[in-house]
Parts: structure tokens; C-alpha cells; sequence
């Protein structure tokens, strides 16, 4: 609901809430940058991740030694808190100087964590297991994929001069 509303505010939430490396005014973006989308398809690609990890980073974090629901969700609201500030802080500080958005921070961080709960516990389902392993492949070929192609033809995704496809996959990272 959050990603909507904020991406409802058009391309001036994303310059007034994103992230601008290294700036004293893209410091507000470490809070809300993961909340601010460039587009709506940009937006539903994250929301999409988003909606399929998190319940798998729910489960996961009300099933270690929780003694009641609240205590998972809680852990999963801390988590989540900590995996949006962290990303957003490490892009506004090693990001290449431009506008940065999105919540792809987050889902990487779903991954990372879900992969570093795994291997500790050894104890989360296959089909959990499964399912990161899918969105972790899905985004990481668009986003090797569009470098690739950005390299190969220096365009904007919103210009007609791109090769098909290539607004898909941008949209998707």
C-alpha cells in the first residue's frame, strides 16, 4: 500500500524522497527511498517481489524460538526496517551520482536473508527455498540484462531508440 501511494506522487516524490548519493538533501531517501518508484510498472515489479518474499520472511521469522505470533512479527518488521535503511544507506553512499528508488534494496536483503537463515537453521521449506531461488534468478538476469543492453546501445528506457524488451526488463530492476 505504502509503494502506491508514494509512487501515486508521480516523478516529484521520486525527486523529493529518493536517494542522490552523497548529498545532505538525498538523505531523506535512506527512509523512503524504498518506498518511491519511477513508474507504476517499476512499482508493481518491486510490489511483486515484495508480496512473494515477504510472507516467506514472516514464516521464517516466527518460526525461530517465537513464543507467540506477535513475536514474529515483530521480528519481521525490525528485519524489514533494518534490510530498507541499510540498502538505502549503502546506495547513498557507493552509488554512482544520480536519482536512486525503488524497493529492490529490500527484496536482495529478503534474499540474503533468507539464504543466511538457511544455512544457519537448515530447517526452512524447500518451496520457500524454491521461491527465492526463482526471484532471486528472475531479477538478477533482468538487471545483467539491462546492464548489458545499456552498454550495448546507451539508451533510455523511455526512448523510442531502445531495443524491444529492454523497458520490461528496466522496469523490472
Amino acid at each position: 500500500l505504502a509503494l502506491g501511494v508514494f509512487t501515486a506522487g508521480g516523478a516529484a516524490a521520486a525527486r523529493h524522497m529518493g536517494i542522490v548519493p552523497r548529498t545532505t538533501g538525498g538523505l531523506r531517501g535512506v527512509v523512503f527511498g524504498s518506498f518511491v518508484h519511477f513508474s507504476w510498472g517499476h512499482c508493481c515489479w518491486n510490489a511483486l517481489a515484495v508480496v512473494l518474499l515477504g510472507p516467506v520472511v514472516l514464516c521464517a521469522a516466527s518460526s525461530n524460538e517465537a513464543t507467540g505470533d506477535c513475536e514474529g512479527v515483530v521480528r519481521f518488521a525490525a528485519a524489514s526496517a533494518f534490510i530498507s535503511v541499510s540498502s538505502g544507506f549503502c546506495v547513498w553512499c557507493l552509488a554512482r551520482p544520480a536519482l536512486h528508488a525503488g524497493a529492490s534494496g529490500v527484496v536482495w536483503g529478503y534474499v540474503g536473508l533468507l539464504v543466511a537463515l538457511t544455512l544457519r537453521r537448515r530447517d526452512i521449506p524447500v518451496g520457500s527455498c524454491l521461491l527465492v531461488l526463482v526471484v532471486a534468478v528472475c531479477y538478477g538476469c533482468a538487471a545483467l540484462s539491462m546492464a548489458g543492453q545499456r552498454r550495448a546501445t546507451r539508451c533510455a528506457p523511455d526512448s523510442n531508440d531502445c531495443p524491444p524488451g529492454a523497458s520490461l526488463l528496466y522496469e523490472a530492476c
